[in-house]
């Protein structure tokens, strides 16, 4: 398997890999200048109240979703697909076996519809084994070997882009 690169048609699509540098340039211009606005915003005297911080948190889980977006553009990862991958793993080594797609929902955040989805369609380019559990009314999954290499491209992406560690 040639990774999860090669995998999908709407991972080939106009956007070619000459925009991808502009595209995480611009993106972290935005970013960086919603954060000036919102640091020149909280720097009032009042007291900041619980949905300050919520709202604050919000946002900056968004620019991290955009960052992490911005670099996987050259593995064709999205953040959701890198989210699963993630999450995938660390339920497996807690539990040291396959997990459900439902437990891989909950520890995610995403909905159980979204999870099911994207499963298919990992399952489809090899990132991922599923089966059914013995009574049939749940998925266990797995990574593959290339769901692992995949993943660990991923963090080596998000490594030298300052996003772990």
């Amino acid at each position: 398997m040639g990774g999860m690169t090669d995998r999908s048609p709407r991972q080939h699509s106009a956007l070619s890999s000459s925009l991808r540098g502009p595209i995480q340039t611009l993106v972290g211009q935005v970013v960086a200048e919603l954060s000036r606005e919102f640091d020149e915003a909280t720097r009032a005297d009042e007291p900041v109240s619980k949905t300050q911080v919520h709202r604050r948190q919000w946002r900056e889980s968004i620019e991290f979703k955009h960052r992490v977006h911005a670099a996987l553009l050259p593995e064709g990862v999205s953040f959701v697909e890198w989210l699963i991958l993630e999450t995938v793993q660390e339920a497996i080594h807690e539990t040291r076996d396959a997990v459900s797609q439902v437990e891989i929902a909950h520890r995610a955040g995403l909905s159980e519809r979204v999870v099911s989805y994207w499963m298919l369609q990992m399952s489809e380019y090899g990132a991922i084994d599923r089966a059914p559990t013995a009574d049939g009314r749940a998925w266990r999954v797995l990574l593959t070997r290339g769901g692992r290499r995949s993943r660990n491209r991923c963090n080596l992406r998000l490594e030298a882009a300052g996003l772990t560690g």
